[in-house]
């Protein structure tokens, strides 16, 4: 199944980064840093259902049973590049307080390679171990 859609244009994102910039100590020393508190829990529930009903509008029409899929498909339920053709999904994949994550590394910019929703699908097979490997275009946000 193929969606082909014309290509939005990313905003430009230019956060403040008064909240983030302390916290790069803990992702210095480890790597990685829980961010709790970054986007407001009303907000979560919002951007929540925004990507839900992207997925089901993306798989409406996806009627195979679960064994009919490819083993990856049975693993996950993946839509990517949602921002594009949901613009209820947009702030999510450009939100500045998630762009402003860049400090932590001391990045001058944040480079979204891609976006994804990846549902695991119930009764479905178990995911297999996969590395990060980066593929297809990438989408540059300057802070």
């Amino acid at each position: 199944m193929s969606f082909q859609t014309p290509r939005a244009e990313p905003p430009q994102c230019r956060p403040p980064l008064s909240s983030i910039a302390p916290r790069s100590r803990p992702f210095a020393a480890t790597g990685f840093v829980h961010l709790q508190g970054l986007l407001d829990p009303a907000e979560i529930g919002r951007l929540r259902e925004a990507v839900d009903a992207a997925v089901a509008a993306r798989k409406r029409n996806d009627a195979r049973a679960l064994a009919e899929k490819s083993l990856y498909e049975q693993s996950f339920v993946q839509c990517q590049y949602l921002w594009e053709d949901f613009p209820d999904v947009r702030p999510l994949t450009f939100h500045p307080k998630i762009v402003s994550a860049a400090a932590l590394i001391g990045a001058d910019a944040m480079r979204l390679w891609h976006d994804q929703a990846l549902y695991k699908e119930a009764g479905g097979a178990r995911p297999t171990p996969t590395r990060t490997t980066p593929i297809g275009r990438s989408t540059s946000c300057a802070r």
